[in-house]
């Protein structure tokens, strides 16, 4: 088009409507410049290195050592961090942490005792921070509680420093604490239990624990143990993460199955069961079992799982209002029949590798989810988990 002059001119483009701005932009922008200027401000003791997968990490920083401690069964230390307040660590791994250890712990214990028609004697396997015993000791029909660690430099730090995590269960006449090894004292001792809690720390080469994740112990220790074909065995069972899912979990949750839901047409059952825990910076998984998974099969219909058959879901919170009354489910921060549902429910990914597996952990074919000492690397920290064989 030309205009009056003659000139030849561009024709006229319309104009662009500016982009509006989202709330949520002007939030980000504003949470960076704010953290940033905190950030300047505030200066850190060091930062500690956690591992999530072979090439990635995550650094907490840490405003003060509270205790620290070498040479002993475990290196100990207890660190006041940043963002998730005191975190206690056995050789340089994070066990728990004071903003979320709750649902740990909570996870660990309260759908295996409600797996149980009537508890009334547990056995806990580690459990140093006594977190563990706290939440078992919340079950009111419970009159003993046997928790076995071997470590008994880090008991007594958690009872003098970590008295939110343990309190109430050093004055309570239902429970007894022993130091030693946890194999040893089950595989000698007469009595039996309901209930038998493995909250140890991971399977690592030259650790003190990994021959507790073996099928030799399961089947020739713990199911020996057990009250009766109602008894159950629960265990952590390691980091669920896309990148270390099969490093461990898969093979945990197989080689109990081995043991107690192996016969075809039996009554045995497992439940895996996977939380996000902040601090551990990944998934954490779990895994229940018993030779008569009636209440298992229950739990599991809560989430819908296809494995229960036709079970009639198990009513959790009033089983918890029965178990623990008013003011002890009230002290629950995690667990309910909400978080049962999501604790059962997996990823399409996650199911078609516990399907898929076929290992065992055996004492002569042990998969270790960290390399030995001997080969950590970067100042302590652990070396990246163990390559294994894909399951087949």
């Amino acid at each position: 088009m030309s205009n009056a002059n003659g000139h030849v001119t561009a024709p006229e483009q319309p104009k662009k409507k500016p982009t509006p701005r989202r709330d949520w932009q002007w939030d980000v922008e504003e949470f960076y410049e704010v953290h940033g200027e905190l950030q300047k401000k505030e200066t850190f003791e060091r930062y500690l290195r956690e591992p999530l997968s072979c090439d990635m990490w995550v650094n907490l920083p840490v405003r003060k050592t509270l205790y620290k401690s070498t040479g002993g069964v475990h290196n100990i230390e207890l660190v006041e961090t940043k963002h998730f307040g005191k975190v206690f660590l056995m050789d340089n791994l994070a066990q728990s942490a004071e903003s979320d250890e709750f649902v740990y712990h909570e996870t660990l214990v309260h759908p295996a005792m409600l797996a149980h028609p009537n508890p009334k004697t547990v056995f806990i396997g580690g459990g140093g921070e006594g977190a563990t015993a706290r939440e078992v000791l919340r079950h009111t029909g419970v009159e003993r509680v046997v928790m076995v660690d071997i470590d008994k430099e880090a008991v007594e730090i958690c009872r003098k420093i970590l008295p939110e995590w343990n309190a109430p269960i050093w004055d309570d006449p239902r429970f007894e604490i022993r130091y030693g090894c946890a194999r040893e004292f089950l595989a000698n001792c007469k009595e039996s239990f309901d209930v038998i809690i493995m909250d140890i720390c991971d399977p690592v080469e030259a650790g003190p624990g990994w021959h507790l994740y073996t099928e030799e112990f399961y089947r020739e220790v713990c199911l020996p143990r057990l009250s009766g074909p109602d008894g159950i065995f629960v265990t952590q069972a390691t980091s669920i993460s896309v990148n270390t899912l099969k490093c461990s979990f898969t093979l945990i949750v197989n080689t109990v199955k081995s043991v107690f839901a192996s016969d075809e047409g039996g009554e045995g059952e497992v439940m895996p069961l996977r939380v996000d825990v902040p601090s551990f910076g990944t998934p954490w998984g779990f895994v229940v079992a018993s030779k008569d998974g009636r209440r298992i099969r229950q739990l599991k219909a809560v989430s819908r799982d296809p494995s229960a058959g036709d079970a009639e879901p198990m009513a959790v919170d009033a089983e918890l209002d029965a178990r623990l009354g008013e003011e002890g489910v009230e002290d629950l921060h995690f667990y309910d029949a909400g978080a049962q549902r999501m604790a059962a429910s997996f990823a399409k990914y996650e199911r078609k590798a516990l399907e898929k597996e076929k290992r065992t952990f055996t004492a002569a074919n042990p998969v270790f989810f960290y390399l030995s000492p001997e080969a950590r690397s970067d100042k302590g920290s652990p070396a990246p988990p163990q390559v294994v064989p894909e399951a087949q």
